[in-house]
């Protein structure tokens, strides 16, 4: 799904203020001695910089004795208290529920800056809304260029929303991955528009917004779990920062004959005498392989295997070529071209045997499909398959930030901002309003 327009200099203001009041944020007694430091001239001799995050090291607790021990008991809070990183400012666990990621330490600096924000649950810009748990676009570079594509953004979740004043908001995000941004790049398994999710901590400002991003989790299950669109950005895998560079990245399940993972951008077909689960692209590839064979074409002349696993052959001057087409009715249709000079026109249909039991699963079909209609479908080709799109949980009451949570007044007005909000490449007007972020009820 694009991204939505946010042009032009919004000028918001508070809720229920006059648009040329000068905004006020009312703090609770308690807190105002420890809040030092003055939003509203923090830019005065040199613009704000920002938040840095600095990774905090957790050492393992060490073994008590005996008499301590003794002196603990009847302290249930103590071993949690004493495990826990006393200089970290913030500990957050995993908000994705569907994965395994690791919880992660930070230190923020500037700290007394840091502190002296609020937290707060939503903001707005213009007419559009976000709020912890979201998934949204960001624009990491300076290039407000109209014409960007959507994937050159950069995506995100919502851990947090923190702000000083009306000028000066900011989004504590974990960034969710682009294949072509993983160590080993894009794979063949990866989909159009699969993300892997992350705990790559950042801090953003609010107005590199751009909007918000439909994220699903996808659980590869062929058997009860409906495949993503093509067009739907989802996520099946993680990438952990905390581990060790080989255990960073997720397993994936693996099927067919190459013991491969499965691309949801083409079919994965089901043999119900051995329960396997197989490649289209693997089909394809036994079916050219026996066109060599049957038409007595010699080897030297084949296309060359991809090294990379679960990649598809070449198929750049091969005699032959195959493809798999898949209809809603359920049935699949296995279909052999002969590219040599004058048998350009010669198509015909093949079995479908499976890899590994060499079982048929469907008999060759006596009509050959139009070639215009033989690009791969998406999807699960079983009748057991149960439609079942898991939704993204919100899980921003998991993160904790430490000595500063009580600073929250949910009767604070919301605090406003001047800047404008970034340009989207996709042309589509939104009216210019009001741009505010709104208190946290947590």
């Amino acid at each position: 799904m694009p991204p939505r327009t946010n042009k032009g200099t919004a000028r918001p203001t508070p809720k229920k203020t006059p648009e040329t009041a000068t905004p006020e944020i009312d703090t609770p007694d308690t807190t105002s001695k420890k809040r030092k430091v003055d939003w509203a001239t923090i830019d005065d001799k040199k613009p704000f910089g920002g938040f840095k995050l600095e990774a905090v090291k957790i050492r393992a607790p060490k073994k008590s004795s005996p008499s301590h021990k003794k002196q603990r008991t009847g302290k249930s809070s103590s071993v949690e208290y004493k495990e826990a990183p006393l200089d970290a400012e913030i500990v957050t666990k995993n908000p994705f529920s569907e994965s395994e990621l690791s919880e992660t330490h930070y230190n923020v600096k500037p700290p007394l800056e840091w502190e002296s924000t609020l937290r707060y649950r939503k903001f707005t810009i213009s007419e559009a809304e976000f709020e912890v748990g979201q998934v949204i676009f960001v624009n990491i570079t300076e290039d407000d260029n109209e014409s960007k594509d959507v994937s050159q953004y950069a995506f995100a979740r919502i851990l947090e929303v923190r702000a000083g004043d009306a000028s000066h908001v900011f989004l504590r995000v974990y960034y969710l991955y682009k294949p072509e941004e993983l160590p080993e790049g894009r794979q063949p398994h990866h989909g159009d528009s699969e993300l892997i999710a992350s705990n790559h901590m950042d801090i953003i400002e609010a107005m590199t917004v751009v909007d918000r991003a439909e994220v699903v989790h996808w659980d590869e299950n062929p058997e009860n779990s409906e495949w993503p669109l093509r067009d739907q950005w989802f996520w099946r895998q993680t990438y952990d920062i905390e581990k060790p560079k080989a255990q960073q990245l997720s397993k994936l399940r693996q099927y067919c004959i190459d013991k491969a993972p499965c691309n949801p951008d083409e079919p994965l077909i089901n043999c119900s005498s051995c329960a396997k689960w197989l490649h289209a692209h693997c089909l394809e590839e036994k079916a050219v392989e026996d066109a060599y064979e049957e038409q007595k074409v010699p080897a030297r002349s084949r296309p060359a295997k991809n090294k990379k696993k679960g990649a598809r052959r070449s198929s750049t001057g091969s005699a032959f070529t195959a493809h798999l087409t898949t209809y809603d009715t359920g049935q699949i249709c296995l279909t052999v071209t002969d590219n040599r000079p004058g048998e350009e026109d010669n198509r015909w249909n093949v079995d479908v045997k499976c890899l590994l039991c060499q079982t048929l699963i469907e008999k060759a079909a006596k009509e050959i499909p139009p070639e215009e209609a033989q690009a791969s479908s998406k999807g699960v080709d079983s009748v057991a398959a149960t439609p079942a799109v898991p939704v993204p949980s919100s899980a921003d009451e998991e993160d904790s930030v430490v000595g500063n949570d009580t600073d929250t007044d949910p009767t604070t007005e919301p605090p406003t901002s001047d800047a404008a909000a970034p340009p989207d490449p996709v042309p589509k007007a939104v009216p210019n309003g009001e741009t505010t972020v709104e208190p946290s009820s947590a």
